[in-house]
């Protein structure tokens, strides 16, 4: 009986860590906001062979913000993922100044 009050000890005591982490991921992602950019324009791209959201990102991503977050405001402007998309497709890319 000790021995599984132990283990049920030990799954809470994880289930608690787990839960601290992702609170603290959630609050740091929601701490990010792009209000620290004004929002300017649209661009529009067309989709050629070899091109990846992130090679699109890297060329118009604003400084101080992150790589991931870039490619996110894209992947929201267009409602896409960041994989799917073809040659020919027109995206529209968000400019923050």
């Amino acid at each position: 009986m000790h021995r599984r009050s132990r283990h049920i000890k030990k799954y809470f005591i994880c289930a608690i860590a787990i839960l601290l982490l992702l609170s603290s991921i959630s609050i740091a992602y929601t701490n990010y906001t792009t209000e620290d950019k004004k929002f300017l324009e649209f661009v529009e791209w067309e989709v050629i062979s070899g091109d990846t959201v992130w090679k699109i990102a890297k060329m118009y991503r604003p400084d101080g913000m992150q790589m991931w977050e870039y490619i996110f405001e894209i992947e929201k402007a267009n409602g896409i993922k960041a994989g799917d998309i073809i040659v020919g497709q027109r995206l529209r890319i968000p400019i923050f100044k």
